[in-house]
């Protein structure tokens, strides 16, 4: 399916026109300037701004937390718009919105296990009983919403508050 990009949101059952923060920036669709990456061993409580990464003319796309010479955390801001993406019944509410949270290991190739997703609140795959994957309404739910967290190689990111174009993580 042409609509099903590689990569990080490549097995979502909806024709999805996005690529990861990270994809984006290797492929130098995102400057330098809006990818603040910084070392995890630094962080100890800190707040960071992440601004959607579909809004054009902002500052801070995406965080990386640096674990390892090619490891790290990325934190991104992902909106659902409904002017480039496939409707859903749970778009309208808000399902798809909310903050993506994925290791990355830039030494591995993209399709193999490169870009692994955190879920909240431990969740796995759900799907609607007796509807895979065809008129299925939810999937995998991987956006982290106010209040969630994660924990992670030491750290825990938690999503502060979520606002109109920019997010807050702790």
């Amino acid at each position: 399916n042409p609509m099903s990009p590689g990569g990080l949101f490549a097995h979502q059952w909806y024709q999805v026109r996005a690529v990861s923060g990270w994809t984006s920036w290797v492929a130098e669709w995102l400057d330098d300037s809006q990818v603040l990456c910084v070392d995890a061993k630094d962080v100890e409580d800190e707040v960071f701004a992440i601004n959607n990464r579909r809004e054009e003319d902002r500052e801070t796309k995406m965080v990386v937390l640096r674990t390892g010479e090619t490891t790290g955390l990325v934190l991104e801001s992902r909106e659902w718009d409904p002017a480039i993406d496939a409707p859903t019944a749970k778009a309208a509410g808000g399902f798809y919105d909310g903050i993506l949270m994925y290791y990355i290991d830039s030494s591995k190739e993209l399709a193999d296990q490169s870009l692994i997703p955190l879920l909240p609140n431990g969740a796995g795959e759900v799907w609607d009983q007796g509807m895979w994957p065809g008129p299925a309404v939810s999937g995998v739910d991987s956006m982290f919403q106010e209040g969630e967290a994660a924990e992670y190689d030491g750290l825990k990111i938690e999503v502060l508050s979520m606002q109109d174009g920019v997010d807050y993580v702790r």
